[in-house]
């Protein structure tokens, strides 16, 4: 049995294709299944000293007070909110939620803990695509106060589909509303990784937890703007279990995300590489953050 397994580990690997391709169907990450989006949102989250700095950057370019009073509170509308990484502590300083994500497992939790700690928060499993078509509605009738999407979020969907979600976040932002825009990976940054192979091990990856050995293979499409991730893990736990999984990333130049921000209504106050406010440089930053008002 395990030769047999082993076989087939080997000959997907000899026979995959040299470059992974973006949005290839059902390699692409199963975010709406139970279990990949609670080990995903447990093993793939972002470094905590990066996140406490993206927090401060949020209340700082949002001027969000830490102990509003009523009519300082605001209401904040996270796409792709997880388990509530930014919407919990914004919810602990008396600001109100809403969010919705694709993965059932982090919603259900961040539910419970708002339940639990008295928090407003108002959270969905549900498609942001869904959202941008007006399928569902979220929040107050008047619309948010600050948008956020972080940790590459709008990415996560071709550039039409995309265009048409910064549309629809502009049409739900009040007049003079923020929105926080965290591409997650720059476009130079993508294109240093093109080619880039790795081997390495881990106690706790997304396909669940257990010793895996990791294959990562990443590629940049440069007409296309498109960056994929491919990663082949094997448990070594003696069922040698074995998955495939893609991620795909549409990127955008700096000045291009800028121009399509400014035919939605939103005037862009700031272009950073990081949550420092480091000035964002095109060929040396690895992010790009930018902070657009609603005109």
């Amino acid at each position: 049995m395990i030769e047999r397994t082993l076989e087939h580990v080997f000959q997907t690997l000899h026979e995959r294709t040299e470059r992974p391709v973006p949005w290839s169907g059902n390699a692409e990450a199963p975010w709406s299944e139970a279990e990949f989006s609670r080990n995903y949102a447990r093993a793939a989250v972002r470094d905590a000293i990066i996140s406490s700095q993206e927090l401060e950057h949020i209340v700082a370019a949002a001027q969000l007070s830490v102990h509003p009073t009523p009519q300082d509170v605001r209401d904040v509308l996270d796409l792709g909110c997880g388990d509530g990484r930014l919407l919990l502590p914004l919810a602990r300083m008396g600001h109100r939620g809403y969010g919705f994500d694709l993965g059932p497992s982090p919603v259900n939790s961040l539910r419970e803990l708002a339940t639990r700690h008295s928090l407003s928060i108002e959270a969905l499993t549900a498609d942001l695509r869904s959202w941008a078509k007006g399928e569902f509605s979220l929040g107050p009738p008047d619309g948010f106060d600050l948008a956020l999407l972080s940790f590459g979020t709008l990415g996560a969907v071709p550039k039409r589909e995309g265009v048409e979600l910064l549309a629809a976040l502009s049409r739900r932002l009040r007049v003079g509303g923020i929105l926080h825009l965290d591409m997650g990976l720059s476009l130079g940054f993508a294109e240093e990784l093109d080619g880039r192979q790795e081997w390495w091990t881990s106690e706790d990856f997304v396909p669940g937890r257990g010793a895996q050995l990791v294959l990562d293979d990443q590629a940049f499409y440069a007409r296309e703007r498109v960056f994929v991730r491919r990663t082949y893990s094997m448990f070594l736990d003696g069922s040698l279990r074995f998955t495939e999984l893609t991620q795909t990333s549409q990127l955008y130049e700096c000045e291009e995300l800028c121009e399509i921000l400014s035919g939605e209504g939103l005037e862009v106050e700031e272009k950073s590489g990081d949550f420092l406010g480091t000035p964002y440089n095109s060929t040396s930053s690895e992010n790009l953050v930018l902070v657009a008002r609603k005109k």
